[in-house]
C-alpha cells in the first residue's frame, strides 16, 4: 500500500513549475502512487473587459484575458507529458478546475486527505497564475494533507531523494511527522537522519526514541544533536540533504519548535525540498 493515495501537483507551464512537476512525478513513481497534474483557470469578469461596444468590436478580447480553459488544458497536458516521458508506467491524470490556483489545489487535496500536495517553492512563472509567496504559502498554511514544497530555482538531479532529514522534538505531533517521514524515506529507499535541537540531556532522549521508531519501521537512521536556534540549524543542516521533513503544528515549549515560527521560517529559507506533515 502506498504512503499516499495520490500525488497532486500544480503547474502553470513555467520552467520552474515544470521542475515541480518532474519532482512530483519522481516522488509519485517512487511511492507507487498516481499523479494528478492540475492547472487552474479563471474567466474574465465583464467589468474587466471594457465597454460592451469595445467587446463587440474585439471578439477575441475575452479569450486573451487571463488564463483560459483551453490554455489550462494544454498546460496540464504538457505537464502530464513531462511526467510520463520520465516515467512511462506512471499513472497520470490531468484536471483543469476553474478558480484561484491555491484554492483549487486545496480543494483537490481535500477530496482525499491522504494525498500529497506538491507545489513549487518559487518563481512559478510570470503568468500570474502562481505567485511567489502566495500559492505555496497559502497551501502550506491551509492544506489538510501533507505538502511538499519543491525548491525550483535551480536544476537538480532528477532522481528520487537519496537523503532525508527529519526534525523532531519528541512531542506527539512531531512523532506523527517522524513516522510519516520514515515511511516516505523507506518507500524511496533514502537514507535518514533524525535531528533534535536543544539541550543535550533532553535531545538524547528524543533521539533515542526516534532511532527506536526508525528501527521498528525497518529504517536505519543516524541521529544528530545541535544547540542553537531550531530554524537556523534545520536550514543549515538541510542543505546537506535532499529533503527536510517537519510537522506543521503543535510543537510548543521553551526548547521546542514553534508553530508559525520554525516551519514558516524554514519554508522561506531552506534550499532543499520541504515536506510539511499535517499533524493535527
Amino acid at each position: 500500500m502506498s504512503v499516499y493515495s495520490q500525488v497532486v501537483v500544480g503547474t502553470d507551464g513555467s520552467v520552474t513549475a515544470q521542475r515541480a512537476v518532474r519532482r512530483a512525478a519522481t516522488i509519485a513513481a517512487g511511492l507507487d502512487a498516481p499523479l494528478l497534474v492540475a492547472t487552474a483557470y479563471t474567466r474574465a469578469r465583464p467589468e474587466d473587459l471594457g465597454p460592451r461596444s469595445q467587446r463587440a468590436h474585439e471578439p477575441g478580447i475575452e479569450a486573451s484575458f487571463g488564463f483560459g480553459y483551453i490554455g489550462a488544458q494544454e498546460t496540464a497536458q504538457e505537464g502530464a507529458f513531462v511526467a510520463t516521458r520520465a516515467f512511462p508506467s506512471l499513472r497520470v491524470d490531468t484536471i483543469t478546475p476553474q478558480g484561484d490556483p491555491a484554492d483549487t489545489l486545496l480543494e483537490l487535496a481535500d477530496d482525499k486527505a491522504d494525498s500529497l500536495l506538491v507545489v513549487g517553492g518559487q518563481g512559478l512563472g510570470a503568468s500570474g497564475i502562481f505567485l511567489l509567496g502566495n500559492v505555496p504559502n497559502k497551501v502550506a498554511h491551509h492544506a489538510v494533507s501533507d505538502t511538499l514544497i519543491v525548491r525550483t530555482t535551480t536544476d537538480r538531479p532528477e532522481g528520487a531523494p537519496h537523503s532525508v532529514l527529519i526534525g523532531s522534538d519528541g512531542s506527539p505531533t512531531a512523532t506523527i511527522a517522524l513516522d510519516q517521514g520514515l515511511a516516505v524515506a523507506k518507500a524511496l529507499q533514502a537514507d535518514v537522519t533524525i535531528v533534535a535541537v536543544g539541550r543535550k540531556d533532553w535531545a538524547t532522549d528524543v533521539l533515542a526514541e526516534g532511532a527506536a521508531r526508525a528501527s521498528a519501521a525497518g529504517v536505519t537512521a543516524t541521529t544528530e544533536h545541535h544547540e542553537g536556534d531550531p530554524a537556523a540549524v534545520l536550514v543549515e543542516r538541510a542543505a546537506a540533504h535532499d529533503m527536510l521533513v517537519l510537522g506543521n503544528r503543535g510543537m510548543t515549549g521553551v526548547r521546542r519548535f514553534l508553530l508559525g515560527s520554525v516551519p514558516n521560517k524554514v519554508s522561506h529559507h531552506v534550499v532543499t525540498d520541504l515536506l510539511i506533515v499535517k499533524t493535527t
